[in-house]
């Protein structure tokens, strides 16, 4: 799962929003890997803010290091 910090990496996806809620659900949990959870919260702020709404209730609460 760790990829070294020498490499440079770039991700695209494409994704539904019912599966982005799932996403969501599962790698913002305190149970996932902390580097999936910054992800995701990355992920989060990145959608435009109208449509937040969608899926803030599948959002767990934001550690201080993310």
């Amino acid at each position: 799962f760790m990829i070294s910090d020498a490499f440079r990496t770039r991700a695209i996806i494409t994704i539904n929003a019912r599966s982005l809620r799932n996403l969501f659900r599962l790698r913002t949990s305190n149970h996932a890997l902390w580097e999936f959870r910054q992800l995701a919260f990355a992920m989060f702020d990145a959608i435009p803010e109208g449509h937040k709404i969608l899926f803030k209730d599948r959002i767990h609460e934001r550690p201080d290091y993310c």
